[in-house]
């Protein structure tokens, strides 16, 4: 009996210790965001990633570990302090504490949503004439980056773009939301005389078909009812990124190419999940870069390969080369493992002309690849594999990730 007391005792002392001094912080994001959630780092500068509990978004601290809020953009700041960024500790549950004032973690808004910005860094490219612009978060002259836009602005086209997604929190990412319009970057003067809204419009890619290819032929090139249509295709997808600002962050016109939509939510849709997926699954950071390649060219009416663009400038040169591949390189910098991807951006296919194969296909031997369909000649996109090096060799712009091994 006198043990039953002593245990029964022990875990009244344990339940009242642990509430008042180390059960940590637990934010469930289905209910205890603030209106308008600022970014959140760890002490360490490193983006709070949330994780999954018992089927909960759930972002997690231990007691009296600090965190920094941050509110970017032009004006923004949290309210509770009229500063953009502020230092807060965890009390527990959701009590924080900011200079020794507590407060609850849903009051602690940012004025206004959050917002991106964009700053050039220097030039990229294998001749160094295409030009780094960088996506990310601008808090007090601070500026963290999310993605790496390598753009050639003579052809109006990026080159690649590059960010690092988090497999430690994809699994509990923001979902549902609204998908944001595309957006050019104005005060960059990215994009000549020309509204690339009006450019992916159904209106002109008829018009642009219909001159460069007679009717007959654009009415086979351009079928919607078939998803035969060129799409804003996303180079790094909205859904590689966690928090749902990050997500929107992506759709910018330079981190995307004209892609066959039939395309873009088939085959490649699938490769971008699989990418994900392998993130999650290794519980690890990975580097994605991706970028399109030449210029697709489809049988005119003599039979003539002819160039296909998205559209024409003011002056009625073809302008926004529509790519001939879509490619994305797969880097696992703590393995130093890595594989490239190519989709081909052409579902008129019958056979593989040579042309088409820029590199020696290795995709029997990766298994986080899915087989159904991929290597089929199939409206959804012919899609294989290679080394990264191997790649190389036929697109020089593809960054140097150093010596690494397959990712298997």
């Amino acid at each position: 009996m006198i043990y039953q007391v002593l245990f029964l005792n022990f875990i009244v002392f344990f339940t009242v210790y642990k509430t008042a001094y180390g059960q940590g912080c637990s934010i469930t994001l289905s209910k205890d965001l603030p209106e308008n959630p600022p970014l959140i780092y760890s002490s360490a500068n490193k983006l709070l990633l949330p994780k999954v509990v018992n089927s909960n978004r759930v972002l997690s601290l231990q007691s009296k570990e600090s965190i920094q809020l941050t509110c970017p953009g032009t004006g923004n700041y949290l309210t509770f302090t009229k500063t953009p960024t502020a230092t807060i500790s965890c009390v527990s549950g959701l009590k924080f504490k900011h200079l020794n004032k507590e407060y609850s973690f849903p009051t602690l808004t940012c004025l206004r949503g959050i917002k991106e910005d964009m700053k050039e860094d220097g030039k990229c490219g294998n001749d160094k004439m295409s030009t780094m612009v960088l996506i990310g978060w601008n808090t007090e002259g601070t500026f963290k980056e999310q993605i790496r836009v390598c753009f050639n602005k003579i052809d109006s086209e990026p080159l690649y773009t590059s960010a690092i997604i988090n497999g430690t929190g994809l699994a509990a990412q923001d979902a549902g939301g609204s998908r944001p319009s595309f957006k050019e970057g104005y005060h960059y003067g990215y994009y000549r005389d020309v509204s690339m809204n009006e450019a992916y419009a159904q209106t002109n890619q008829e018009t642009v078909f219909n001159t460069t290819f007679g009717s007959a032929l654009a009415q086979k090139y351009l079928d919607t009812s078939k998803q035969l249509y060129l799409a804003r295709g996303h180079l790094i997808a909205n859904s590689d990124f966690v928090w749902d600002p990050m997500q929107d962050a992506t759709f910018y016109y330079m981190n995307a190419a004209p892609q066959y939509q039939v395309i873009n939510n088939g085959n490649w849709k699938s490769i971008e999940s699989a990418v994900r997926d392998l993130a999650i699954k290794l519980k690890t950071d990975l580097q994605v870069i991706t970028g399109p390649f030449d210029v697709l060219s489809l049988p005119g009416p003599s039979g003539k390969p002819k160039s296909v663009y998205l559209t024409r400038d003011s002056n009625c040169n073809q302008y926004i080369p529509v790519p001939k591949f879509f490619w994305k390189v797969i880097h696992d910098p703590s393995t130093k493992k890595a594989l490239a991807i190519i989709s081909i951006n052409n579902p008129f296919l019958t056979t593989l002309p040579n042309n088409y194969i820029l590199c020696k296909d290795v995709c029997s031997s990766i298994s986080w690849i899915p087989k159904d369909s991929l290597k089929s000649l199939s409206s959804s996109g012919y899609i294989y594999c290679c080394s990264v090096d191997d790649l190389r060799k036929s697109i020089p712009d593809i960054p140097n990730i150093g010596n690494v091994a397959l990712l298997t």
